[in-house]
């Protein structure tokens, strides 16, 4: 592993405060982000909450510290202000209680935490602007600068305008947006900078499929801001020969619709009510859903793919477009902000976000692509992911300077 060492700058040591619990995109661009930072710096993790995510990040061969304190075990959730997220009134008075948490946090319990570590690092690092409570009392165990690493959409109103702002202006270093809409949303401009995130390319296996089907991949399970309602309202209007490679996690549409949780959260949502399940006959009686689930490799599936849908239904920053242009694969996106910053013209198709018919014309024009087409594609799809990679900044000579 070569070291950069240059004039001005200097190896530090990094405590990066992860959030996830599983094999999420968070996680996904958090393993990309400690194989970069791992060339200059000495790095280690603290993980806030115990689950999948924690034997992922010991893999790499980094300190993974957890989180001792009851509060996060069993009381503490993430106070989140995303523009990608559906709002109802009992979200709304949920915000209020993880509000109530997150000043706990702030006051009380991050310390607790954070003095294990006094004068240990030089560098805390948090992988979502929604841990941004974990940041104030940085100072105060002898972190000498702070860094979050901003992966949402924030959104307007109260929370984003002030409060989250308010955090990051007053306690953070640097801020580094995943995309350029993320980074016009935290409008802190002195101290900002969009970063791409890193693409983890893995040994990857074809997976033998049916040659004789135009097959197309998805990722985002059953979550309806990543699409999953319009991509199943889609599916009668697709082609013959057309399946949709099938991948995350479907806990929407398998948990227990009778139990009282769910019947509570549907007084306040006319999605649970009348759409979900509706969805999930339509998904479990289609031909043209291929069923992956969770995977650990991804490449594994795009090879067998002849384009991404990413027909995301809120403002994302979209991973699996840097993935795709990596390997050469076109895409259909939806015109959410955030999909399109990209400078990848030529490689994809768009629709209207909540236009199924749109969706499904999109997918069937594409797949009657010919071979010279996707070899085109292909071709213009991978010099678009080296420019994009030649331009993107160095977290770690960033850091470096810092």
């Amino acid at each position: 592993m070569v070291k950069r060492m240059e004039s001005g700058i200097s190896k530090k040591k990094i405590l990066i405060i992860h959030h996830g619990s599983g094999l999420g995109g968070g996680l996904v661009a958090l393993i990309g982000l400690i194989k970069e930072l791992k060339i200059d710096h000495d790095v280690s993790v603290f993980c806030v909450f115990d689950s999948d995510a924690v034997d992922y990040l010991k893999a790499l061969n980094v300190t993974v510290y957890l989180s001792q304190s009851k509060f996060y075990k069993k009381y503490y959730n993430l106070f989140t202000h995303s523009a990608a997220s559906y709002n109802n009134l009992m979200n709304s008075l949920k915000k209020i209680y993880l509000f109530f948490l997150s000043l706990l946090n702030i006051f009380f319990f991050s310390a607790r935490e954070l003095k294990k570590f006094n004068g240990k690092f030089d560098v805390l690092y948090l992988n979502s602007l929604f841990i941004a409570d974990w940041i104030p009392v940085g100072r105060k165990y002898g972190f000498k600068k702070t860094v979050v690493h901003v992966r949402e959409p924030l959104d307007s109103g109260f929370a984003g305008k002030f409060w989250f702002r308010m955090l990051l202006k007053k306690y953070s270093d640097l801020i580094i947006c995943v995309s350029k809409d993320n980074l016009k949303r935290i409008n802190i401009k002195n101290k900002s900078i969009c970063v791409y995130d890193p693409v983890v390319v893995r040994e990857s296996q074809i997976v033998n499929l049916d040659i004789r089907d135009k097959n197309f991949i998805y990722l985002g399970g059953s979550q309806r801001i990543k699409g999953f309602e319009q991509l199943i309202n889609s599916l009668e209007y697709l082609n013959d020969n057309i399946r949709i490679l099938f991948l995350g996690p479907i806990d929407e549409i398998t948990e227990n619709y009778s139990s009282m949780n769910f019947k509570i959260r549907s007084v306040f949502s006319s999605y649970l009510r009348y759409d979900i399940k509706k969805l999930k006959l339509k998904f479990e009686n289609s031909d043209k859903i291929i069923r992956i689930g969770k995977v650990n490799n991804v490449f594994d599936y795009y090879q067998n793919a002849i384009g991404i849908i990413c027909p995301f239904a809120k403002p994302h920053a979209c991973l699996p477009i840097l993935e795709g242009l990596s390997i050469g694969k076109p895409f259909i996106l939806s015109n959410v902000e955030g999909l399109n910053e990209l400078p990848i013209n030529d490689v994809f198709l768009q629709f209207k976000n909540g236009d199924y018919l749109d969706l499904a014309n999109k997918i069937n024009q594409m797949s009657e692509f010919s071979a010279s087409k996707f070899l085109e594609i292909s071709d213009l799809a991978k010099d678009n992911f080296k420019n994009i990679v030649r331009t993107n900044p160095n977290v770690s000579i960033i850091l470096m300077k810092l």
